[in-house]
């Protein structure tokens, strides 16, 4: 089970760091795996991102839409964009 989750854990980073690198710049420091479906991103302004691993790329999509629109969540900590409506807190 231990080598599963860290190839899990692997493979997670690999994308989102290509998608990163894919000229959509997702700003994040550090990835915390809360189970085998949530990914908590710490982003560089302070924010935390919450993700599921299922449908990634469509959800890096929606956040980075909210990133670029940074007054809309100036005031926010946390973007939960697991859901078909992000939550913004």
């Amino acid at each position: 089970a231990g080598l599963a989750l860290l190839t899990y854990r692997i493979e997670m980073k690999t994308v989102l760091e290509e998608f990163s690198g894919d000229g959509q710049s997702i700003p994040f420091v550090e990835i915390f795996y809360k189970d085998k479906d949530e990914i908590e991103l710490r982003l560089q302004n302070g924010k935390t991102a919450i993700v599921r691993a299922s449908g990634l790329a469509a959800q890096l999509n929606t956040l980075q839409l909210l990133l670029n629109e940074a007054t809309m969540i100036e005031k926010v900590s946390v973007i939960d964009v697991r859901f078909l409506h992000p939550v913004l807190r």
